[in-house]
């Protein structure tokens, strides 16, 4: 299956430090490259060379503004433009509400499903933390949001807690949500860390309580 990947405008996936969710996306694209599929992740970059990962893996470099309210536009702009010449794929995959727009237009326009993951988005309107430059985007935000969920032909959500935010908002999604547990690479997260070092390196105490 050739699937393309559409990680988000902010940082350059995969991430130099930092960016959660363009981490997901490349660690995702690497296990659906292990399964036998063709990939291609569409990423944010300031240089302009495909970067080969694997024989079936490829990350597309977008450039895009800096400026918040030209770079969602311009990018989009851009996977739509870059998709258009993809003939050959069956399957698009979006990571967060910001670039969905595109993707829905060429999922339109191949014919093709479209699979959402929403990773950050429902979970701060579904409680009180909520600041005033949120207030001002949140009507935008919600109809992107609404547009996307109920547009996508699947939502990946990572736990129950999400997909109770989202149907709170928007009823009679239940069949469309699937939750998927993010899992950990056990060779680079596992307890067996030295704690004695843990202590030395950060500069706690004896009496200071770590949790491993």
């Amino acid at each position: 299956m050739n699937i393309a990947l559409i990680s988000p405008s902010l940082l350059e996936t995969p991430p130099i430090f930092g960016g959660a969710i363009e981490t997901f996306t490349y660690e995702l694209g690497l296990n659906l490259a292990k399964l036998h599929n063709e990939v291609i992740i569409l990423s944010r970059k300031w240089q302009s060379n495909k970067i080969k990962i694997d024989s079936n893996i490829t990350i597309i470099p977008l450039k895009a503004p800096d400026f918040s309210l030209l770079r969602g536009m311009y990018y989009n702009f851009e996977i739509y433009r870059t998709l258009l010449k993809k003939k050959l794929i069956d399957m698009l995959h979006t990571q967060g509400t910001a670039v969905f727009p595109s993707a829905y237009l060429i999922s339109k326009h191949l014919n093709i499903p479209l699979v959402h993951t929403e990773h950050v988005y429902y979970p701060w309107i579904s409680t009180s933390h909520v600041d005033n430059v949120k207030k001002v985007k949140y009507p935008l935000e919600i109809s992107l949001g609404k547009f996307c969920l109920t547009h996508a032909n699947q939502i990946v959500v990572a736990n129950q807690y999400m997909k109770r935010a989202i149907q709170s908002i928007h009823q009679g999604l239940e069949k469309k949500i699937a939750i998927i547990p993010q899992g950990i690479d056990e060779k680079r997260f596992n307890p067996n860390l030295n704690k004695e070092y843990i202590r030395k390196k950060y500069n706690f105490s004896k009496t200071d309580k770590i949790i491993l």
